[in-house]
């Protein structure tokens, strides 16, 4: 009599491995597709941070004169993010947004704390850089022409008196600062000075990075590009009102 087992079927270990590879090399095409697509979306996600941000900007404005947040150059006075304490910006309290958030000129517009930070921005023991920040409030940073980089203190220019195409916002280069500046941080307050050592960050990949205008639509710039226009004196970046060279 036969084995009532023979009549069974039944995978070979051949077919198997047939199977298997067949499923590593659909995983190995996915995988690349759909790393793509969560990069997609972070970098829209991020792109949506700055379109709130130029609106809260915007609102600030027509509420004050037109005259812009200050970019809290130096810490010295109240400014777009925060206002420092001691000469320092505000500790980071998520518990209690008002003593830290809530000290900022453009908070009453943008109440979500989340809208001031990259999606890829890593705020935890994976980014060496982040313990060293003054500043945790924020990715992004003010250009200090809002301010004349300093020279006009706690005034700031108008907002009409800009280039409705030049830069207002960016992510800096958090790892080249450090280079240039060992044991320092780009996040020493709230605002940027465009030069090679601040740059423009890389937390979206290779080809380059975001930068929000001051008529609040936001363009997409390459690293090569951004290094060729902060060596334009006056330009999109060093674009201080009525300054001949822009600084």
């Amino acid at each position: 009599m036969k084995n009532p087992r023979s009549n069974r079927s039944g995978f070979t270990l051949i077919e198997l491995l047939v199977v298997i590879a067949i499923i590593a090399i659909l995983a190995a095409m996915l995988l690349p597709a759909l790393s793509q697509a969560k990069e997609k979306a972070l970098r829209t996600q991020c792109v949506s941070n700055y379109k709130q941000l130029g609106l809260g900007i915007h609102m600030y404005a027509n509420d004050s004169g037109d005259s812009m947040p200050h970019p809290n150059w130096g810490n010295a006075y109240p400014g777009w993010l925060y206002t420092a304490v001691g000469g320092v910006p505000p500790a980071l309290t998520l518990t209690n947004l008002d003593l830290c958030y809530g000290t900022g000129q453009i908070w009453t517009q943008i109440k979500n704390y989340k809208v001031y930070s990259c999606p890829k921005d890593k705020t935890d023991a994976s980014n060496p850089y982040y313990a060293i920040r003054p500043n945790k409030l924020s990715t992004y940073i003010m250009n200090g022409a809002v301010n004349g980089f300093g020279a006009s203190k706690g005034k700031t220019y108008k907002l009409s008196a800009f280039k409705p195409a030049a830069y207002v916002m960016w992510e800096p280069d958090e790892p080249n600062y450090y280079q240039f500046f060992p044991g320092q941080s780009c996040y020493n307050d709230a605002s940027s000075y465009p030069s090679q050592g601040e740059g423009l960050g890389r937390l979206h990949g290779r080809k380059g990075g975001s930068l929000l205008s001051f008529d609040a639509h936001v363009d997409s710039m390459s690293y090569e590009k951004f290094n060729k226009e902060r060596l334009l004196f006056p330009g999109l970046l060093h674009c201080v009102p009525g300054s001949v060279t822009g600084d």
